[in-house]
């Protein structure tokens, strides 16, 4: 609101693993949330819900993994399903990042380098 984007950016809440379709948005975003293999493969199974969508429909879509932990890599099924219905696969780009973030327990805004997959479709 303080940067007078409250009109601009709207957020909501949305129980990834329910079942559910994805609400109507511009642009969904997947920020550090593959913590692990059940949450690597939701993610995967919406953005195959995405790219099922009429490209009229679709929104964009981001995801980012900074940690790269263990079984959260979805892309090799996701790729596999891809292939068998004769559509283009999707694959990580490694991306160099410079975040800057503050907090409650941080007086000061901190900034510091990240390497981080990015899948953007």
């Amino acid at each position: 609101k303080e940067a007078g984007l409250d009109s601009v950016v709207e957020s909501g809440v949305f129980d990834l693993c329910g079942t559910d379709p994805l609400p109507r948005a511009d642009v969904v975003l997947a920020a550090d949330i593959l913590y692990n293999q059940d949450l690597g493969m939701q993610v995967g199974k919406r953005l195959m819900e995405i790219l099922n969508m009429p490209q009229e429909q679709r929104p964009g879509v981001i995801i980012t993994d900074s940690q790269r932990f263990y079984g959260t890599d979805f892309a090799p099924l996701l790729n596999e399903e891809l292939e068998r219905v004769g559509r283009l696969t999707i694959e990580w780009e490694e991306r160099d990042l410079k975040v800057t973030t503050s907090g409650i327990l941080v007086d000061e805004d901190q900034t510091y380098d990240v390497t981080a997959r990015i899948i953007s479709v």
